[in-house]
């Protein structure tokens, strides 16, 4: 996390306050730069975000940069002849740097007479965006937050300091800005949650998996840290050129490039790493005495106290740390006292010694020097106060966890800076349908959306049993909608109320998806290779080829319907005929899970590891699917034979063109179970922690 007190420039973020003016910074280029044509650089500079060094010139001082075109820096400024000094930077009204640009790509500036280096491995620099908004949600790939707004992935860490303002980490590869009102989502790469410092609000240095980013004046460059073989763990530093980035080892960055440190006694990654000086790095990982608190002098490290595990907190010269029992402070020269607590110290921020903040079992506490206060309880309503949380200036911090839940604290009192979260949709949401303009959900009972206000809300509907949990809904109309799900129960909506449709099958086994052509032809699946069939006026039993778990059903517009699940099991089903395996397409090894078509002579299956067939009428071939190899297929929608979504694991999306499948990320953590596309474009996705998220029409 990022740690209050740590040394950093107080440089005030220069941009707009909203930050969406880097939307028109223009790429920056990963090689040299180039000074102006001329030979005292008066020219204007080249394109925005160009950033590098100058070419070296003649003289013994390099001329002036030209001032930036619109939208970019200035171009930097020439340096000197091999004996003589550097140049100077380009001026720039609009905010570009006065001294010789630094490669936007992570390299050095121009040294003498040369110049600028493309760095350790810095690659094309790109404009730093946020994601755009839509009824309160985050978006990506047109994909946006329905419930948990803004974002529902779990708040991970916080970062602050007066340098760079108050950031938030989630578990969907997100980071997330306060500026000062409302919370911003950076769209970044990488998979994983970010770690991040800085010394300013436009000079950050980020970690997320194994990739590491410096965001510069509305550019983000990837820069290759060569070893790196584990999640990065933290980043740290004190200055421009001394940061440092923690995983299985050490890394430090001098402002040209990076080494690696050999600080670690034992193999292992670090939890936590905290720069307080060049010479003065603490970090909690693996020492000669198990995991525990170390300290590193510039040239040796020292075991400080075995069998520490928790975040550390740096506050006027001394470093703060939890042992689970309570809480010490302290330094390498003064030694370390026991602070007087109540908690076990290990989620601590603050901005002073008497301004000192933990987080214990859901409950949030205030140190004034003296005393503890309880502030506020997770146990409430919005109860989410248990992660991590950060110190942004005396008298104000914030704080969060599950469903994204962020929350102010402002002179001991806390206010949430997200949407309350009504506990219907704190559940997993399995299945999702509409006719384009009523919404319907089921997991938590029957949901239905209310869209009049500027926020989406999701209503529960009275109706089915509380013992009944629906894992299906699909409906031929908004007065025709069929719910199933667990003791092989069979619900109907009418658009006025739920009706339980008597069952005379034993109870134990479950309905678990729910599909047909028309009111009149409706197919139920479940477990044990269970099949019921609604003809518009009964359900009725039908046999199977199988005896395993079917998890998805589909229903051609002629009545000829597909099933897929475990054991590599397909079926067909012929009117006249029943059903019958698909022998060429079992895989033993394969879990279907998911079947869609827009004919007969058109049919999708999805599974378990990216697996996917195609039916063509006259024979099944496998396909090539995302590319999303981690990840397991869990619902396929096609609206025509170019026109097919796929929703899957860790909040991705697919995507066929009639061609190629197409990996969309939207930075949205959990699975998706449930899938709805209209026509035109507007989709709706469901899934683990009560995640619904809305596809914006075309």
């Amino acid at each position: 996390m990022m740690h209050a007190g740590a040394k950093v420039a107080t440089t005030r973020f220069r941009l707009a306050s909203a930050f969406l003016s880097l939307l028109a910074m223009a790429s920056a280029c990963g090689d040299s730069g180039h000074a102006a044509d001329d030979a005292d650089g008066s020219n204007e500079g080249g394109a925005g975000g160009d950033g590098a060094g100058g070419t070296g010139a003649e003289s013994a001082s390099g001329g002036a940069g030209g001032v930036g075109a619109e939208g970019g820096g200035a171009g930097a400024g020439r340096g000197g002849s091999a004996a003589a000094t550097s140049g100077t930077g380009g001026s720039d009204a609009d905010g570009g740097e006065p001294t010789g640009g630094s490669g936007a790509n992570g390299g050095s500036a121009g040294s003498s007479g040369s110049a600028g280096s493309g760095g350790n491995g810095g690659s094309a620099g790109s404009s730093i965006t946020f994601d755009d908004t839509y009824r309160g949600g985050f978006c990506a790939e047109r994909w946006c937050w329905s419930t948990h707004l803004p974002q529902g992935n779990t708040i991970q860490e916080l970062f602050s300091s007066e340098a760079i303002g108050v950031w938030a980490s989630t578990d969907g590869s997100s980071l997330l800005r306060w500026n000062g009102s409302e919370w911003e989502q950076l769209a970044l790469p990488g998979r994983g949650y970010p770690e991040v410092w800085g010394t300013s609000e436009d000079d950050l240095y980020v970690g997320i998996g194994q990739d590491f980013y410096h965001l510069q004046n509305g550019t983000v460059t990837r820069i290759e840290l060569d070893g790196i073989d584990w999640t990065i763990t933290q980043v740290s530093g004190t200055a421009p050129d001394d940061v440092w980035v923690a995983t299985q080892g050490a890394f430090h960055f001098d402002g040209t490039d990076f080494s690696r440190v050999p600080m670690l006694p034992s193999s292992g990654a670090f939890e936590d790493l905290l720069a307080v000086a060049r010479d003065r790095v603490w970090f909690v990982g693996p020492t000669t005495s198990g995991h525990g608190l170390g300290f590193w002098d510039g040239v040796d490290y020292s075991v400080i106290a075995p069998g520490i595990t928790t975040p550390l907190l740096y506050l006027d010269g001394d470093v703060w740390y939890g042992t689970g029992a309570g809480i010490m402070r302290g330094n390498e020269l003064d030694g370390f006292v026991e602070v007087p607590a109540v908690t076990g110290g290990g989620a601590l921020f603050g901005t002073a010694r008497d301004d000192v903040y933990d987080i214990e079992s859901g409950t949030l506490f205030h140190f004034d020097g003296n005393d503890w206060t309880s502030l506020a309880s997770g146990t409430d309503t919005d109860g989410a106060i248990q992660y991590d949380g950060t110190s942004y200036r005396r008298g104000e911090a914030f704080t969060g966890g599950r469903w994204g839940r962020l929350f102010r604290v402002t002179d001991g009192v806390v206010e949430p800076t997200t949407q309350t979260i009504p506990d219907l949709v704190r559940q997993n949401i399995t299945s999702v349908w509409s006719d384009g303009s009523r919404v319907y959900a089921v997991g938590p009972g029957l949901l239905e959306l209310d869209a009049s206000g500027a926020t989406d809300v999701w209503e529960a509907l009275p109706g089915p049993a509380a013992d009944f949990y629906p894992q299906a809904i699909w409906g031929s109309a908004p007065d025709d909608i069929w719910l199933v799900g667990s003791g092989e129960r069979i619900y109907h909506f009418d658009g006025n109320e739920v009706i339980e449709i008597p069952n005379d099958d034993p109870a134990g086994t479950s309905l678990s998806d729910i599909h047909g052509s028309g009111p009149g032809d409706v197919w139920a699946v479940g477990t044990g290779g269970k099949a019921k069939h609604y003809d518009g006026m009964a359900w009725v039993a039908v046999t199977t080829a199988s005896v395993s778990d079917i998890d998805d059903v589909w229903v051609a517009p002629d009545g000829n319907a597909w099933a897929v699940g475990e054991n590599g099991i397909v079926m067909r089903y012929t009117p006249g005929e029943g059903w019958q395996d698909e022998l060429d397409v079992t895989v033993s090894t394969v879990q279907w899970t998911a079947v869609t078509g827009s004919s007969s002579t058109d049919v999708w299956i999805a599974g378990y590891h990216n697996e996917m067939a195609h039916w063509d009428g006259a024979e099944w071939s496998f396909e090539e699917g995302s590319g999303y190899a981690s990840g397991h297929v869990r619902k396929l929608w096609a609206l025509a034979p170019d026109d097919i979504w796929g929703a899957s694991d860790f909040g991705a999306f697919i995507h066929y063109d009639g061609a190629t499948w197409r990996l969309l990320e939207t930075r949205t953590r959990p699975s998706f179970t449930g899938l709805w596309v209209g026509a035109n474009g507007e989709g709706w996705a469901v899934g683990e922690y009560g995640a619904i998220v809305h596809r914006r029409a075309d």
